[in-house]
């Protein structure tokens, strides 16, 4: 079993993870494009589309083992 603290931090990491997700639903980049002005919003983008489904789903399965 892991410590408490390493399940809330793992909780706080999927929320965060859900509401990027909400956010970025039905959108594009170009929609994104203009809302954070000193961060490239093509990287960003990225990440969001490259790394955060498989970020969702590996953080629910820890969040579902840590029992």
């Amino acid at each position: 079993m892991r410590p408490p603290e390493v399940r809330k931090y793992l909780f706080d990491i999927w929320q965060a993870c859900e509401l990027l997700a909400q956010f970025t639903t039905g959108k594009t980049l170009n929609d994104y494009q203009g809302v954070y002005a000193a961060v490239s919003s093509e990287v960003v983008w990225g990440i969001i589309e490259a790394y955060l489904p498989n970020l969702r789903l590996e953080i629910r399965r820890l969040l579902e083992t840590a029992g």
